[in-house]
């Protein structure tokens, strides 16, 4: 997940951050609603396009991605070789695409295959969902939201913290490895005394320099008073505006036709 803020003028970048965190969990239920992929391609589908749509470059999206392949395809082979098909409904699902031991105890069905893709778009639909949000809304409102929510200000000041030093730590983490580089560090060492000595070269100056980021703030906060007061004062309030308002109709709307789609007409199954 990327926690950077990146600033725009796109439809989402002005969305109350409420607005936003009901979208997420709309497509995140409405993963779960269905088992057979072609729905939650769709829901996919319209996160790719918001995001491309919010102007997140491509390279951001693949970045996204390429972590999570070697899940994917584990995800892909695992459900499709252990789930039998005698599990699934539809007689398509129970089609065998291969068998690879006798009277079909290690066999590819197109359930299971089906069943592979769907757990990937769940996947793709937390990670893609949950990077959307926090590229698209600055730390400041999710302080807000958090206040409104009664949360404790030391906490919410911890957890905004926590998150927006994660992207400095990792710009960090770029320019020590290509320091190290530079000293004749070898970074690509497979072997278990290479990588030790890589780990070592990597984090020490890592932990190092998140040490002296913590005391810079810690002064940093003594000298703008911090603690004098006991409850957060937001630098701006964002209010929500008529757009939230018709966005979060059609949220309810795309849920209650999910739910609808699910329970009522039992559709989505495999």
């Amino acid at each position: 997940m990327f926690i950077d803020y990146l600033p725009g003028d796109s439809l989402l970048h002005r969305l109350h951050i409420r607005t936003k965190i009901c979208g997420f969990l709309v497509a995140v239920i409405w993963g779960f609603l269905f088992q057979n992929p072609l729905y939650n391609l769709s829901c996919l589908l319209g996160i790719l396009i918001l995001a491309l749509q919010s102007k997140i470059p491509v390279q951001k999206v693949w970045q996204m991605i390429r972590p999570l392949m070697p899940i994917c395809l584990f995800l892909l082979l695992f459900t499709g070789i252990t789930y039998p098909q005698e599990r699934f409904q539809s007689e398509i699902s129970q089609v065998i695409l291969f068998s690879a031991a006798n009277e079909g105890r290690l066999a590819l069905s197109v359930g299971g295959f089906l069943t592979g893709i769907n757990y990937i778009c769940r996947l793709l639909i937390m990670v893609w969902g949950s990077s959307l949000l926090t590229l698209t809304t600055p730390l400041d409102e999710f302080m807000e939201f958090l206040n409104r929510l009664r949360v404790p200000a030391e906490i919410t000041f911890m957890i905004t913290t926590a998150l927006r030093f994660i992207p400095t730590l990792d710009k960090k983490r770029l320019l020590i490895i290509e320091a190290q580089r530079a000293r004749g560090v070898r970074i690509n060492d497979q072997s278990s005394i290479g990588r030790l000595k890589t780990y070592l070269a990597i984090m020490v100056p890592l932990f190092v320099n998140a040490i002296l980021i913590a005391e810079d703030l810690a002064k940093g906060m003594l000298n703008r008073g911090y603690g004098y007061s006991s409850s957060i004062t937001p630098s701006h309030e964002h209010p929500s505006t008529a757009m939230d308002y018709w966005i979060l109709g059609a949220l309810l709307l795309c849920l209650g036709g999910g739910l609808y789609l699910r329970v009522g007409l039992n559709l989505g199954v495999l």
